[in-house]
């Protein structure tokens, strides 16, 4: 499922949803007692924590909670509906006392779990980086979401030796020249609820391509 969305104003939480690696969803809304989704032009990919209080059910051993789950919640917005889909990395902040014990679920988008398992090893020609990156995120089904990026000059001539993908695109970060300004450099790949970007630091901070009003954006290295 793609996702892509715009939020506006508050939204509601309808469901959260987990599934197991082996069994059917387990509906963990009722045990859920904070959730904060996290999006941030520093970070490649969406992350969310999610704050459990699991009473009698003991679900990490029971289930058994191993990794990879999915958490699926379920939100609305202004009237509209919107599917997050989640990956549990990490457990941790684990207290109990007798049946009723609290514990931090942290999770990733789909992408950042295939990261750790794809590789990059192959030779570029003449390659611009928004094209290069482009082109890899549609490969091999790594990813349906939209990707918007600014474009780039000076094309890359390099052996990629054996790399994760957002390495990758991280080192072409620091050295991609965008086609707006070709005497700045410096992009910023990151995911956000829209998708994956890979967007010039100086388009990001022009005051006129992105006007807001009352807000000045200033970068600091």
């Amino acid at each position: 499922m793609t996702s892509s969305y715009e939020f506006a104003g508050d939204f509601s939480l309808l469901e959260v949803n987990l599934y197991p690696l082996n069994g059917q969803k387990i509906n963990i809304k009722p045990l859920v007692l904070e959730i904060t989704l996290y999006e941030s032009v520093f970070s490649s990919a969406l992350q969310a924590e999610l704050s459990i209080q699991d009473i009698g059910k003991n679900l990490i051993n029971t289930l058994p909670l191993v990794g990879q789950e999915r958490v699926e919640i379920i939100i609305s917005s202004d009237g509209f509906y919107y599917t997050l889909n989640y990956y549990i990395y990490s457990i941790d902040g684990r207290a109990m006392k007798e049946k009723n014990q609290v514990y931090i679920m942290h999770c990733v988008s789909i992408e950042a779990m295939r990261n750790e398992n794809f590789r990059i090893c192959e030779r570029i020609d003449g390659r611009l980086s928004h094209e290069y990156i482009g082109e890899i995120l549609k490969r091999d089904n790594y990813t349906d979401k939209k990707f918007h990026s600014d474009s780039t000059v000076f094309p890359f001539n390099m052996y990629v030796p054996n790399w994760r993908p957002f390495d990758l695109f991280n080192w072409m970060s620091t050295r991609s020249v965008p086609d707006y300004k070709k005497d700045s450099i410096g992009y910023l790949f990151y995911e956000t609820f829209n998708g994956f970007h890979f967007k010039s630091i100086d388009v990001l901070l022009d005051q006129d391509a992105y006007p807001q009003k009352g807000f000045v954006y200033n970068y600091n290295q």
